[in-house]
């Protein structure tokens, strides 16, 4: 049987337990039918400022590096390995620009 088929089993079976009042608008109390769904005993939502907040961050390249980054190493070259060597040999880049900038920076 399909979901609603069981479903008007079950209305045929057991009869319309309330829904005649809910449809008809009947219900003696109203404040019942506003509070459907509510988990007095569940936990409260929280009472925070609504939004995220990202933190800013500083980049860890340059846009020179970045750019040296782009022209040393094709995204969309051949890869036996699924893509893990052209990660590697990008992380080996980076590395490689890290290192050169802190030499910099130690002059």
């Amino acid at each position: 049987m399909s979901p609603n088929q069981l479903w008007v089993r079950g209305l045929l079976e057991a009869g319309n337990q309330g829904v005649d009042d809910v449809v008809q608008g009947t219900s003696n109390d109203q404040a019942d039918l506003n509070m459907y769904g509510v988990d007095w005993n569940g936990p409260t939502p929280l009472q925070e400022e609504e939004g995220i907040v990202v933190p800013q961050i500083t980049p860890p390249l340059s846009v020179e590096q970045v750019a040296s980054l782009i022209n040393e190493i094709d995204p969309l070259a051949e890869s036996g390995c699924f893509g893990a060597d052209l990660y590697v040999n990008a992380v080996q880049h980076c590395t490689l620009l890290q290192h050169e900038l802190n030499q910099v920076r130690q002059q």
